[in-house]
């Protein structure tokens, strides 16, 4: 079955939400309390401390990026399968979690808030002024940069809503980067679970058509799921229950398919 994916922003677009997406990190980190640092995070055993030292691996692999031979071998849509373990089985998933996890715990290890504040304000400022139209080495194939920007989107955004939740402290995220994220998300729902039985809402910035069932034409969709994008976004990583977002208005599901609750998580 084809299926129709969300436009992603072009490489410009993209690299500009990057950037308004750093400053806007930097000014959380910079209202983030320092005993708030050694808080909990929703994300498993992690911490706040823990979480910036991530987030800075993940800035921070941009100002190591080369241009690699040959044209792209993966699609941004690809390049999550393969993160995901979808090509890899659940066994190379679970390592790759645990080495994230470990990393994260490393690079904090013994790190005073302002070393963490540092050390994203350093990778922040690596990261170059523009993009060539490189081809980039990822550990399972290569991506275009374009794909690759956009995965770094994900990461600040998701985490983000993480920081945010934990300390208190909002990040005033880039609505292109805030987009690309939710269409991201939604396109990795239309590849996990194609079909055209439900509509997925995320106004103002997608809606797509996904999961198996009887075929949707014309008029009003039998089968209807809208959410805003912050709740979307944390229902297709994890970080909120359906049951939850249905109980307290922030999911709106009508038509007997409109359960997304099988299909979730997206994205860990």
């Amino acid at each position: 079955m084809a299926v129709r994916l969300p436009q992603l922003p072009d490489t410009d677009r993209t690299a500009a939400a990057l950037r308004a997406e750093l400053a806007a990190w930097t000014a959380a980190l910079a209202a983030v309390p320092d005993e708030a640092f050694a808080a909990p995070t929703r994300l498993g055993t992690w911490t706040v401390a823990e979480l910036v030292a991530h987030v800075t691996v993940a800035v921070g692999v941009l100002t190591a990026a080369v241009d690699a031979p040959g044209p792209p071998q993966l699609s941004v849509w690809e390049y999550y399968d393969a993160a995901l373990g979808n090509t890899r089985g659940p066994e190379a998933l679970a390592a790759d979690a645990a080495r994230v996890e470990a990393a994260a715990r490393g690079r904090a290890a013994e790190a005073s808030p302002a070393e963490l504040r540092q050390r994203f304000a350093e990778s922040v400022a690596a990261v170059p002024a523009g993009f060539a139209p490189w081809v980039i080495a990822v550990p399972r194939g290569t991506v275009g940069i374009g794909a690759f920007l956009v995965t770094r989107l994900v990461e600040l955004v998701v985490h983000g809503l993480d920081l945010a939740a934990a300390t208190g402290v909002p990040v005033a995220h880039d609505r292109t980067a805030v987009q690309a994220t939710v269409r991201l998300l939604a396109g990795r729902l239309v590849l996990a679970h194609p079909g055209r039985s439900v509509e997925v809402r995320v106004p103002p910035h997608t809606a797509v058509q996904a999961i198996e069932g009887p075929r949707h034409t014309r008029g009003t969709p039998p089968n209807v799921v809208e959410a805003g994008p912050e709740p979307f976004i944390e229902l297709a990583t994890g970080r909120l229950a359906w049951a939850d977002a249905r109980r307290d208005g922030r999911v709106r599901a009508s038509g007997e398919r409109a359960d997304l609750a099988p299909y979730l998580p997206l994205l860990g």
